[in-house]
């Protein structure tokens, strides 16, 4: 017997319709994962350079968050009290956090770096791909010494470099980058630098019963990357009490810079600083 609803359509609870990236996620979440949490197979513990694994350390117990006997362990260790791994397998955060080369796991896992003249002109621009323990290390010390020139000013008899914007606001916009970036999308964070503003684009997903008005408030901020955030929790270089934009903000405010402008799109999140005039500044 028909229900007499046509088959076409779908009722508001199923308006949007999902497909590809979007349908596996559902999925995951249905079952109590996200995607960081999916097992990697073919990956081991011995593929892995140290190096991300000692600067973790380091950060770990630089910040308290983690003592000397919870680090000293092997590799292998570490991995597993993070809750990294699975039986025999390893999650794909932990190619991400860890691995020398993401992407074996995650297709433009990079971040693109661009210093733009307007929005059709492009001067140059660099490619970022490195262990998410540290790859807000190198962006930073990228932009801050290639695309960005510390103009000298003096205080009595203290030099002081004065950037276009403070240095720990623009690591915490990309940090947050990092851990609520939607890596299934296989686009990479863009980060555009102009002579008046620094732009980041970041593929996101917002959950259905969070209003994206919310997400600028604090109250309401759900890691997407939980397993990705912890690793960052614990080295030290992000919180969890969601005060990334109040930061953000204030750290512009402080600076006598204009507060930054976020514009919440479906699947895009992106955060525009006005900055002090970079021309002067720019090498190239």
């Amino acid at each position: 017997m028909s229900s007499g609803k046509n088959p076409g359509t779908m009722n508001s609870s199923t308006a949007q319709e999902l497909a590809g990236f979007a349908l596996d996620e559902l999925i995951l979440r249905k079952y109590g994962r996200t995607w960081d949490s999916a097992p990697i197979p073919r990956i081991k513990v011995s593929d892995f350079y140290h190096d991300a694994f000692d600067i973790f350390r380091k950060k770990a117990i630089s910040s308290k968050r983690l003592t000397i006997e919870d680090v000293e362990g092997s590799d292998g260790e570490l991995l597993e009290a993070l809750k990294l791994t699975e039986g025999d397998y390893l999650l794909k955060a932990a190619v991400l956090l860890f691995h020398q080369d993401p992407e074996r796991c995650c297709l433009c896992s990079y971040v693109k770096i661009g210093y733009f003249e307007n929005d059709a002109d492009l001067r140059y621009q660099d490619e970022i791909n490195d262990s998410l323990i540290s790859i807000a290390d190198r962006i930073i010390d990228t932009i801050y010494t290639k695309y960005f020139k510390g103009l000298i000013r003096y205080e009595g008899i203290q030099i002081i470099d004065e950037y276009p914007m403070p240095r720990d606001v623009l690591r915490e916009a990309v940090l947050n980058a990092v851990v609520h970036k939607d890596y299934s999308t296989g686009n990479p964070i863009h980060i555009k630098i102009y002579d008046d503003k620094v732009v980041i684009y970041n593929d996101c997903q917002i959950p259905p019963n969070i209003e994206p008005e919310s997400l600028l408030t604090g109250v309401r901020s759900n890691p997407h990357n939980p397993l990705i955030a912890n690793g960052l929790f614990r080295s030290g270089q992000i919180e969890v009490w969601r005060r990334g934009i109040e930061k953000k903000r204030r750290g512009c405010i402080t600076d006598d810079l204009p507060e930054p402008e976020f514009t919440i799109l479906p699947n895009v999140f992106i955060i525009c600083f006005h900055i002090r005039n970079n021309k002067a500044s720019n090498r190239g």
